[in-house]
């Protein structure tokens, strides 16, 4: 979900994914269609899904990444 003009700036967009040595993949949304997918209406906003490919916790806002990573170990337990 593009908020500013560099938002949607793809080249800006990978630098700044280099400079943070990221690892995983960066979606860049201009035509919004992942907004409007999963009526995504904040950022930040992270979406987990399962092996199978389901959404399986979806969280708005900045919370802390605890939450997250506490998700994501529940779910890694129930697919083992």
């Amino acid at each position: 979900m593009p908020r500013s003009k560099d938002d949607r700036d793809i080249n800006k967009v990978m630098d700044v994914a280099q400079k943070y040595q990221m690892q995983y993949p960066v979606a860049v949304d201009n035509d919004k269609e992942i907004t409007n997918a999963f009526q995504n209406k904040s950022v930040p906003c992270y979406y987990i899904f399962d092996e199978k490919g389901f959404l399986r916790y979806r969280q708005n806002g900045a919370s802390t990444m605890s939450l997250i990573e506490r998700r994501i170990h529940r779910i890694v337990e129930q697919a083992t």
